[in-house]
Formats: structure tokens, C-alpha cells, sequence
């Protein structure tokens, strides 16, 4: 599963959630309509993963402003942001997803 900060696929920081070996936790930024490229900077702290009966759980942190003007979105307290997510239920590899395996909503922070 991923989560995008923002909607579609275009200038979208996203944090991809994968049960794989034992369990991936990536940061990546996506500038278009194709697999997102790993961000370098990797601002993302206190990673989780923890496989408990063939379920993964994963949590993760980040700031609210990395430093990386570049590749992450400022968030700011007390803000609404619209967030993208999509999922694979046969691979836990990044590639092409179709609906209903998406969607969008909102987060308050």
C-alpha cells in the first residue's frame, strides 16, 4: 500500500508500505504517471514493522517540515491535506495499479 501527499501521481511525495521480506517502509517521490524514484534523503524516522500471525503492522514518522523543500511537503498543525493511496493484493512490488485499488481523502493535522 501506498500514501500520497497530494492526488495522482504528479510532484507527489508518497510513503509506500510493503509486505515483502520483512516488511519495507519506503520514501519516494513521484513526478508522473510512472514507478516513483526513491527519495535520497529518506525523512522518514522511527520506522516500525513488526509480523505478527502473516500480519505486517508498520507505522512511521516524519516531520512536519524535513528540510527537503524538494521532495516532501510542508505540513503545517491545524491544516487539512488531501492524501492519494493506492494497494496491490498480488504483488508487494511498485508497479502499475488500477481502481478500486485507490482512492483520496483528507487528513487533519
Amino acid at each position: 500500500m501506498a500514501v500520497a501527499l497530494g492526488t495522482g501521481m504528479v510532484n507527489v511525495d508518497i510513503i509506500a508500505f510493503r509486505a515483502k521480506d520483512n516488511g519495507i517502509i519506503n520514501d519516494l517521490w513521484s513526478t508522473g504517471y510512472y514507478n516513483p524514484t526513491f527519495d535520497d534523503s529518506d525523512d522518514l524516522i522511527n520506522k516500525e514493522v513488526t509480523l505478527n500471525n502473516g500480519k505486517f503492522d508498520m507505522r512511521v514518522f516524519r516531520s512536519f517540515d524535513t528540510g527537503d523543500g524538494a521532495r516532501d511537503r510542508l505540513l503545517e498543525s491545524a491544516m487539512s491535506y488531501t492524501f492519494s493511496w493506492a494497494a496491490s493484493t498480488t504483488s508487494a512490488d511498485l508497479g502499475a495499479h488500477k481502481r478500486p485499488n485507490g482512492g483520496y481523502g483528507r487528513f487533519l493535522f
